[in-house]
């Protein structure tokens, strides 16, 4: 029997899947170079695929990318490009990078860029349902104070 780590129970429990395995991954926000921690995260996700699929499971993997995101439009700014081009660019090293760890292709990588009315269409159902809440957080900046925009909290709860 495989036992994985439950983050929402925080403790480790025993994993008995179906015949299919739906894995989802957190991609990268391809603003820079893979390193070492990318390629650890990756292909420990990697090794957890290749046992499933040697036990007999067919594994669906989904890892996003985070096409949409503060660093990567900084990095963007800083060289001159669409930051758009620049995940394009980052993603196509990332997957190189991969290949040369001889990582397994994923099923699917949906980019946050093209998923943005989606995520504001889930994030108001969940908080019509009372399972998020709407919450203003204050910063400080060392080069101004302000206040930040809207933050939103998931509640999770498990038996």
């Amino acid at each position: 029997m495989m036992r994985l780590y439950d983050t929402a129970l925080q403790n480790v429990v025993p994993f008995e899947p179906g015949p299919t395995v739906l894995m989802y991954t957190c991609g990268i926000t391809p603003y820079d170079a893979t390193h070492l921690g990318h390629a650890f995260t990756f292909i420990s996700y990697d090794v957890l695929q290749r046992r499933l699929i040697d036990k007999g499971h067919q594994v669906k993997c989904v890892r996003n990318v985070t096409d949409v995101d503060d660093p990567l439009f900084a990095k963007a700014r800083e060289l001159g490009v669409h930051y758009l081009d620049l995940a394009a660019g980052e993603e196509e090293r990332f997957e190189r990078d991969m290949d040369a760890l001889n990582a397994l292709k994923v099923h699917s990588t949906p980019r946050a860029s093209s998923a943005i009315p989606d995520i504001r269409g889930f994030i108001g159902m969940v908080m019509d349902r009372g399972f998020a809440y709407q919450q203003v957080v204050r910063s400080i900046s060392t080069s101004q104070s302000r206040q930040s925009s809207e933050t939103y909290r998931i509640m999770t709860t498990r038996p």
